[in-house]
């Protein structure tokens, strides 16, 4: 199931995928929630954590501030034969199928995930679409302005599957955008968003490096006014536009433009992160850069009250273009990054909503927000000004829990928790 080199004991041994489920029973219904202990046990009688508060994961379903999407861009129904072994089965294969990354997703309190529109033309797809949704998750389409009438008809016909649709085209073709939103297309009740693809002028111009590779999403440098003759252009067939934020631009300014369009246009938007380098051949495999980048986009998504910001990264790609570490390894377990997303997740949940930001940007920022206040540092922040309150305590990443002494953990920021 996995295509990678067997670990520990020719793969039998894989501790990252040992723990337990606990089951959360409520009146209405009931929530599971997986602790992973990776083969660690406690002593017996053990009362090394009495002193330590446990961070409670919250889910689709309750997470209050799903700030991160992500892309399915790997196969999230593959099914993968077991053969006959003398293990499992001596007389019949076994078929299974790799829910590994949708259950780090539950886990990491992840809510929206982005599929491509020919999802909905596969069966099996449509089906686990369906019982995705009832478990809290939303599905956001993508294509190209150039699908066939089949796609265009499955999308009119399971519009209720979905939250919304993402359609990419040329700046030039608006006039033929605008012909096709205004056919058929024009019957699906799916919010629909712009994202312009961008050619070699449009990225010569920006004065970046030309690559050949396709690249769509309005950039930091486009204006307000430039997006507004754009969507006037398209005579109110799209109720919003997408935003695209490469892996060395800075995520607040991505956000604060997307802001701004919202309040000044009354459009929607939604935000591409980018984690892998504008370079193809260019290898992203710092965990710690990884771990940052999305507490960053974490926290100003959570400051700035915007929740459409979609990664195009979950699991690690070692081969091929745009090679990238990613919140999952090949073995689909959850690394550094998949805790970032799960912990934020949960301590802004548990947080509310920020009232006012109470310092500077990174590498250091504090915000008060309704329950609570929030302080993160980068390890650039060699010279921090910001107090901590004493009453606060530190965020154990790889336990999930909040301690009193600040931990010494690489690659993940310095997260200093008050709750009032």
């Amino acid at each position: 199931m996995f295509r990678i080199s067997p670990q520990r004991e020719f793969g039998r041994n894989d501790f990252a995928k040992l723990g337990y489920l606990v089951i959360h029973m409520y009146e209405t219904g009931h929530e599971f929630e997986l602790i992973r202990c990776n083969g660690i046990e406690a002593a017996e009688h053990s009362d090394s954590m009495t002193q330590e508060i446990r961070l409670n994961a919250v889910t689709p379903l309750s997470n209050r501030f799903p700030l991160l999407g992500f892309d399915l861009r790997n196969d999230w129904c593959e099914l993968t034969q077991i053969p006959p072994s003398g293990a499992l089965d001596e007389f019949d294969r076994k078929t299974v199928r790799n829910d590994y990354p949708l259950l780090a997703l539950w886990e990491m309190g992840v809510k929206r995930l982005r599929i491509p529109l020919a999802d909905l033309l596969d069966k099996r797809r449509l089906s686990r679409i369906w019982d995705l949704k009832q478990l809290g998750f939303e599905f956001t389409l993508y294509s190209s302005v150039l699908e066939t009438q089949k796609q265009i008809n499955a999308v009119q016909a399971f519009g209720d599957l979905v939250d919304s649709w993402e359609i990419s085209g040329k700046l030039e073709d608006l006039d033929f955008i605008d012909e096709v939103i205004s056919g058929s297309a024009r019957a699906v009740r799916v919010r629909r968003f712009f994202s312009p693809i961008l050619d070699k002028k449009d990225i010569v111009k920006s004065g970046r490096k030309y690559y050949h590779v396709i690249n769509h999403g309005f950039r930091n440098e486009d204006t307000t006014a430039h997006i507004e003759e754009v969507l006037n252009s398209l005579h109110g067939k799209f109720d919003g536009v997408v935003f695209r934020c490469g892996f060395g631009e800075p995520i607040e300014h991505t956000i604060q433009n997307a802001k701004t369009v919202e309040s000044e246009l009354g459009f929607l938007t939604s935000i591409h992160l980018r984690l892998s380098h504008d370079n193809p051949a260019q290898n992203q495999a710092s965990q710690t850069d990884l771990c940052h980048r999305l507490a960053a986009a974490m926290y100003y998504a959570w400051h700035h009250g915007h929740d459409r910001i979609f990664c195009d990264t979950l699991a690690d790609a070692d081969r091929g273009y745009f090679p990238r570490c990613g919140l999952l390894d090949r073995n689909f377990n959850p690394t550094s990054g998949a805790l970032v997303v799960k912990h934020l997740h949960a301590i802004f949940s548990q947080l509310g909503a920020v009232n006012k930001r109470r310092s500077s940007n990174l590498p250091e920022c504090s915000s008060e927000a309704e329950n609570g206040y929030f302080t993160m540092r980068l390890p650039s922040a060699e010279n921090a000004e910001t107090p901590l309150l004493s009453k606060g305590r530190f965020l154990d990443w790889r336990h999930a829990r909040l301690v009193q002494n600040a931990p010494d953990q690489a690659h993940f920021p310095l997260v200093h928790v008050a709750f009032k």
